[in-house]
């Protein structure tokens, strides 16, 4: 009867490691009828967050486009929304993701530069160069002095396909 006690439950046991039991208790919450609106919004929350402690991540992805945008706008709702973006390949919504979180927060977090040579870097290790040397000269163009590391494998990359000259520039 007690909906903040069990929602607080499902926290516990997914703080203590019993994550199955958390995302259960959290999704059999929400079949519940006539949820308020604030009570619906933290069971989601909360079973976002049970999914990624599972790294079930396009279950994260689906169970946060539930959320009204006001929510889905909270900043922790963000990091978890670009951290799924990212481990599903989605980078283009991750970088999408972490733009709004600078916008609100930007103490903290890397900047735009930085996370376009991460996602750029997690492209080339897919496989993708085309992909990577974008985001590459993405984080170059944001900052040009300060994303040493879209430099270094732009390098590399010039160097793999055969010109050294432009390697070394």
């Amino acid at each position: 009867r007690n909906l903040d006690a069990v929602i607080k439950l499902g926290d516990l046991l997914r703080q203590r490691g019993h994550i199955k039991q958390a995302t259960q208790l959290h999704r059999e919450l929400l079949v519940k009828r006539r949820l308020p609106k604030e009570t619906r919004r933290t069971i989601l929350q909360c079973l976002a967050l049970d999914l990624a402690a599972a790294e079930r991540w396009p279950e994260v992805i689906e169970t946060l486009s539930g959320l009204s945008k006001p929510a889905k706008m909270a900043t922790d709702m963000l990091v978890l929304l670009r951290d799924a973006h990212e481990a599903t390949g989605a980078l283009d919504q991750a970088v999408l993701a972490h733009s709004e979180i600078l916008k609100r927060v930007p103490a903290g977090q890397p900047s735009m530069a930085i996370f376009r040579a991460h996602m750029g870097l997690i492209a080339l290790k897919q496989g993708d160069t085309a992909k990577a040397r974008a985001g590459f000269l993405a984080a170059l163009k944001e900052d040009p002095t300060g994303t040493a590391v879209a430099n270094l494998y732009l390098g590399d990359m010039a160097a793999d396909e055969g010109s050294n000259d432009r390697a070394l520039v």
